[in-house]
C-alpha cells in the first residue's frame, strides 16, 4: 500500500513539519510513505495531476486554516478520479469538528484529531492488513444513500468495488483514539488519548527532509503547548507546556545548522517559558553557530538564523544580556503584544505584565543586535477603535523592526468563538474565519485598520522608510496611526491601491501625500527620502521626484578620498589595499543636505554633508547598507 503526505504551503519559502513527524512515526508494517509539498498559490490542476500521477492508495493531508479551501477541492477532484483512494484529513483546522466534516464532505474517510504521530501509523497499519479500499458498505442505489450522498457521486460510487468487513473491522478502528470514521449506517468517533510523551516521538530531521528544505525555512519544535490559555488562541484547548529532552533539542539543532538551513523558526509557542531551559538553548546556538561559521570556506555564506516567539514579560536581565551578547542577526524575536487595554488582556486571559514587557523590549531594541518583531490584534474584546489606536502608537513607539497589525480570527476550537454571541461577534464562516464586527468596532472601522495594515507593512515594515517616516511623523502628525490613517485616506481618495505599487514607486506615493501635508517642507523631506532610497537600494537610480545634488569636481574628489589609506582605516576597512577604481564600484558618495547627527536638520549655510553608502554587505538586522557622513568636500 502507498501512502502520500500531503502539505499545502502558504509560500514556497515555508516547509511543513508534519507530515515528515508522521512520516517518521511510521513503519514498515505501514507500507511505501511518500510526503508531498506543495504551496496554495499553485494551480490546483497542478497538485491534483501530481498526486494522481502516484497512483497511492492513501492521501493523507495536513490541514489548516489556510489551505483547508484548496485540500477540499483538491480531494473531492481526486476522489472523482481515483475512486478507490482513501483520503485521511488530519490537522488543527479539522480537529475540533471532524463530524461536520465527514457529513458534508463524502469524500473525506477518515479525519484524525490531535496529535497524530500514534493513531496515523496506527490507521495506516490497519489499512495495509485489511486491505480495505473504503470502511464502510456503500450500496448504491438504495433511498436512504440516494438522499445522503449528492448528486455528483451518485455517478460514481456504484463503480467503486468495496471490500466490506463487518463488526471486525469496526472494533479495530475503535482501538485507535482520536479518529472519526463511518461505518456502514453512522459515523463513529474514537475519544482522544492522553498527550504524547515527547520522547517516544521519532525526529523528523531525516537527510530526505532536510534535501527538501535546505532552500526554506525549517520549522523546528523544543516544546509543544504554552502556559497561557488565551482565549483567541488553540493552545488554550490544551493544559500546560511539555517539552522535548534538551539533549536531543541540541542534536537535532546540530543537524540542521550542519544541512545549511538558512533560518530555523521555532514554532514554541512560548520559547521563553521555561527561562532556564532558554537560556541553554540561547547559548548552545551561540557556539554552535561559532563553530559553524569557522568550518566554512566561502566567506560570503549566511549564517544560520533563528526565529523566537517570546514572552516579553518572561524575560529576566540574564536572559537579556545572553541575547545582548549573541551576534547580530543570529536571532530575531517574534512578541505578542497583542493589546495594551487592560480590559481586553482579561477579557481573552493574557496575563501580561505591560509595563515590564515594554521595558524588556525597549532593552532589546538598545542593543541593536536582534530583529524585532510586535504582533498586535485587532478585533479583541473591549478594544474599540480609539483602544487600538492607543495600542498601536505604543506598540510603534517602541520602534520594533516589524509591527504586525492582524485581524482576530475566531478559530475553531477556541473558547473566543464559543463565547462569540457574548460580544456579539460577525465574522466569516469560512477559513480564516476573521472577525467583521462586534459590540466594540464596526466593519467600517476594520475596514480602516485593514487601510492602515497595508500601510505599515509597505513602509514601516520593509525598513526602507525610517528617516522619511521619522520626520514626517514627528514634525507634523500627532501620532503614528494618523500619519498611516491619513496616507491610507489619500491613496483611497486617489483611487490608488498600495497593493500593486512597486518597491520603487513607494518613494514618488510617499512623496506626493507629503505635498498635501499643511506646512510640509518638500525639500527637506525629499532629501530623507533619498537617505532612505540609496540606504536601501544600491542601484544609485534616484525615484521619480527625486534631485541628486552636484557639484564641480566631486567625482574626481570621491576618488582621492579613496585613495587615502587612512579613510579606509576609518570608514572602509574592509576594502585596505584595493585600488579606489575598485572600490568605487561597491560604494556610492552622496551630497544630502541634511544631517542624521543633527535630527535630519539642514546644514544651516554650512558645506553639504557628504554620505558614504557601504554596498558591500546589508546591515543583518535591519537589512539596510551601511552609511557615514565623510565630512564636507
Amino acid at each position: 500500500m502507498k501512502t502520500l503526505i500531503i502539505a499545502l504551503n502558504s509560500k514556497y519559502i515555508h516547509s511543513a513539519p508534519a507530515p515528515w513527524y508522521l512520516k517518521a512515526s511510521c513503519n514498515d508494517r505501514c507500507g511505501e510513505i511518500k510526503v508531498m509539498e506543495f504551496t496554495i498559490n499553485e494551480n490546483p490542476e497542478s497538485i491534483l495531476s501530481a498526486i494522481y500521477a502516484e497512483k497511492a492508495d492513501v492521501a493523507a493531508f495536513s490541514c489548516y486554516i489556510w489551505n483547508i479551501g484548496h485540500i477540499l477541492q483538491i480531494a473531492e477532484n481526486l476522489k472523482k478520479v481515483q475512486a478507490h483512494i482513501i483520503t485521511i484529513f488530519g490537522g488543527p483546522e479539522v480537529s475540533y469538528d471532524p463530524l461536520d466534516l465527514l457529513q458534508k464532505h463524502l469524500f473525506v474517510d477518515f479525519v484524525i484529531s490531535g496529535e497524530g504521530e500514534m493513531p496515523f501509523p496506527q490507521l495506516l497499519e490497519y489499512l495495509c492488513q485489511r486491505h480495505m479500499k473504503l470502511p464502510y458498505k456503500v450500496t448504491i442505489p438504495t433511498d436512504e444513500v440516494a438522499n445522503y450522498i449528492s448528486d455528483s457521486y451518485a455517478c460514481i460510487y456504484p463503480t467503486v468495488d468495496v471490500i466490506t468487513k463487518e463488526a471486525e473491522s469496526t472494533d479495530m478502528l475503535k482501538k485507535i483514539a482520536g479518529i472519526t470514521y463511518r461505518t456502514e449506517d453512522a459515523i463513529e468517533s474514537t475519544p482522544a488519548d492522553l498527550p504524547l510523551n515527547l520522547s517516544d516521538i521519532p525526529s523528523p530531521y531525516s537527510k530526505e527532509m532536510l534535501a527538501a528544505i535546505t532552500d526554506k525555512i525549517a520549522y523546528f519544535e523544543s516544546s509543544r503547548g504554552c502556559p497561557f490559555s488565551c482565549s483567541y488562541c488553540l493552545s488554550s484547548a490544551s493544559e500546560g507546556v511539555r517539552f522535548f529532552p534538551l539533549e536531543r533539542v541540541k542534536e537535532e539543532l546540530t543537524t540542521v545548522i550542519k544541512a545549511g538551513v538558512r533560518q530555523v523558526k521555532f514554532v514554541d509557542r512560548t520559547f521563553n517559558c521555561n527561562k532556564e531551559r532558554a537560556k541553554d538553548i540561547l547559548r548552545f546556538i551561540s557556539e554552535l553557530q561559532a563553530t559553524a561559521g569557522n568550518e566554512r570556506t566561502d566567506a560570503s555564506s549566511v549564517l544560520t538564523n533563528f526565529h523566537f516567539e517570546a514572552a516579553a514579560d518572561l524575560f529576566d536581565d540574564e536572559l537579556i544580556s545572553i541575547m545582548a551578547e549573541m551576534p547580530k542577526g543570529l536571532i530575531q524575536l517574534e512578541i505578542g503584544i497583542q493589546s495594551t487595554n487592560a480590559e481586553t488582556l482579561a477579557a481573552v486571559n493574557r496575563k501580561t505584565d505591560i509595563t515590564k514587557a515594554f521595558r524588556n523590549i525597549a532593552r532589546i531594541m538598545e542593543a541593536g543586535n536582534i530583529h524585532l518583531h510586535l504582533d498586535l490584534i485587532a478585533g479583541l474584546p473591549y478594544e474599540g477603535f480609539q483602544s487600538f489606536k492607543e495600542s498601536f502608537n505604543r506598540g510603534y513607539g517602541l520602534k520594533p523592526h516589524a509591527l504586525q497589525l492582524g485581524f482576530l480570527k475566531l478559530l475553531k476550537g477556541s473558547p473566543v468563538r464559543a463565547a462569540s454571541s457574548q460580544h456579539a461577534y460577525v465574522f466569516r464562516e469560512y477559513a480564516p474565519y476573521e472577525v467583521l464586527s462586534n459590540k466594540y468596532i464596526s466593519y467600517d472601522e476594520l475596514t480602516l485598520l485593514k487601510g492602515v495594515e497595508e500601510i505599515l507593512d509597505r513602509y514601516w515594515n520593509s525598513g526602507r522608510f525610517s528617516f522619511s517616516l521619522d520626520y514626517i511623523i514627528n514634525n507634523y502628525f500627532d501620532s503614528a496611526f494618523d500619519f498611516y490613517l491619513g496616507f491610507y485616506r489619500f491613496n483611497l481618495k486617489m483611487n490608488k491601491s498600495i497593493r500593486i505599487v512597486s518597491g520603487r514607486d513607494l518613494f514618488p506615493l510617499l512623496l506626493e501625500y507629503a505635498k498635501s501635508v499643511e506646512g510640509m517642507n518638500i525639500t527637506r523631506f525629499k532629501e530623507c527620502l533619498k537617505l532612505d532610497f540609496l540606504a536601501s537600494d544600491s542601484s544609485g537610480y534616484l525615484p521619480a521626484g527625486l534631485d541628486r545634488i552636484t557639484t564641480d569636481n566631486f567625482n574626481d574628489k570621491c576618488h582621492e578620498f579613496l585613495k587615502d589609506q587612512n579613510n579606509l582605516t576609518t570608514f572602509l576597512p574592509a576594502f585596505m589595499g584595493l585600488p579606489a577604481r575598485q572600490i568605487i564600484k561597491h560604494v556610492r558618495f552622496e551630497l544630502i543636505s541634511i544631517d542624521v547627527n543633527d535630527k535630519l536638520n539642514s546644514g544651516n549655510g554650512r558645506s553639504l554633508p557628504v554620505y558614504l553608502f557601504d554596498y558591500s554587505a546589508k546591515d543583518a538586522v535591519t537589512g539596510r547598507y551601511k552609511f557615514h557622513i565623510v565630512g564636507n568636500f
